[in-house]
């Protein structure tokens, strides 16, 4: 049993996951040197449960994550690698877990993926060949020598209107019956939400458990936010307005922002959540103080 998967057995509250987003480039690229550094800090920080590596996040093509999260592993941090179906057939999805199996990567984030937004000499073609059920399915059967994968999925449970939430729980029932063993919500900022997922939760068949994911916002990240500029994230105005008024410190409101990250991971630890799942970090520093 992997580190992460322990940890998710105590399913307490204490499970923390650090998201890094690869770079546009190879590892070795001057451009990934913040990056690498991040990584190693915090693959040698013991609070940090795993590191998790994105899947060209958004659309946008940056390094693949097989590649940063064999060299986290060579660091000695644990990873948990996203993979998305938006790029790759149901081969190459089955060539792609067939080589996480082979490197001992047995932590994976199944994930449909966003719509392509760029790609070499224009737009790449979205695939989808199969969604994310379906690679759930695939990384559940794909054992080599014995390897079982910790498999996570993706929940929203932050939609505006019923007719949006209600397919999010019913295709959160239906990941978990393909062998998803924990789900990680998207980025949202309403606690009763996160309460009515974690009491659905409780009612099904195979209670799984919840992660909550904690992004440390920016004057930047919050407009964008706010603009609707992130698929299935929304932000209110009052919090917009909070955002912006915290900006205008010295400091461009960082230490507000982590601050309100670190109140919301003491909020979803206490809540009952496994753990969180943290992105937005500019270095290991600022997890540090989270």
């Amino acid at each position: 049993m992997s580190a992460f998967a322990e940890s998710l057995s105590r399913n307490d509250g204490s499970t923390t996951l650090v998201e890094l987003v690869p770079w546009a480039g190879p590892l070795q690229d001057a451009a990934g040197e913040r990056h690498r550094e991040t990584a190693r800090e915090l693959a040698a920080d013991e609070r940090v449960t795993a590191l998790t590596v994105t899947d060209n996040a958004g659309g946008f093509v940056r390094l693949g994550p097989l590649t940063l999260g064999h060299a986290i592993q060579e660091m000695g941090g644990e990873c948990v690698v996203h993979i998305a179906c938006r790029d790759r057939s149901r081969a190459a999805l089955q060539s792609t877990v067939f080589g996480l199996a082979s490197e001992g990567l047995t932590n994976a984030l199944a994930l449909s993926g966003d719509f392509p937004k760029e790609g070499f000499h224009g737009r790449s073609r979205a695939v989808f060949d199969i969604d994310s059920v379906g690679l759930i399915e695939m990384l559940r059967d794909a054992g080599v020598n014995g390897a079982r994968f910790t498999v996570g999925c993706a929940v929203n449970p932050f939609k505006a209107v019923e007719s949006d939430l209600v397919p999010q729980y019913l295709k959160l029932a239906m990941k978990v019956r393909a062998g998803a063993d924990m789900a990680i919500t998207q980025v949202g900022y309403d606690t009763r939400s996160w309460s009515e997922l974690l009491r659905w939760n409780a009612t099904q068949p195979r209670p799984i458990p919840l992660m909550a994911s904690i992004y440390i916002l920016s004057k930047g990240v919050a407009r964008v936010f706010h603009e609707d500029g992130v698929p299935g994230i929304r932000l209110r105005d009052e919090l917009k307005a909070w955002a912006d008024e915290q900006a205008a410190a010295e400091d461009k409101g960082r230490a507000a922002f982590l601050e309100f990250a670190a109140k919301q991971v003491a909020v979803v630890r206490g809540m009952g959540f496994a753990g969180a799942y943290v992105a937005g970090q500019r270095n290991a520093g600022e997890i540090d103080r989270v």
